[in-house]
């Protein structure tokens, strides 16, 4: 599998007053180039959901 990373994404992130780690942002654009939701509770991903259009399903804690 390839992914095609977009260059544009992370300064999009950080421009949104996010976090814009590059395994996130690896992680985000694979998810975007998929189509598929992406579920987590690292709340650094909400970036990457206003700036690069993410389908981003926060988890909640159970412990």
């Amino acid at each position: 599998m390839m992914v095609y990373f977009n260059k544009y994404i992370v300064p999009k992130a950080i421009a949104k007053g996010g976090k814009a780690r590059l395994g996130d942002a690896l992680i985000a654009q694979t998810c975007i180039d998929k189509n598929i939701s992406l579920l987590t509770r690292d709340r650094d991903f909400r970036a990457f959901g206003d700036a690069a259009g993410l389908d981003l399903v926060l988890g909640i804690r159970t412990d």
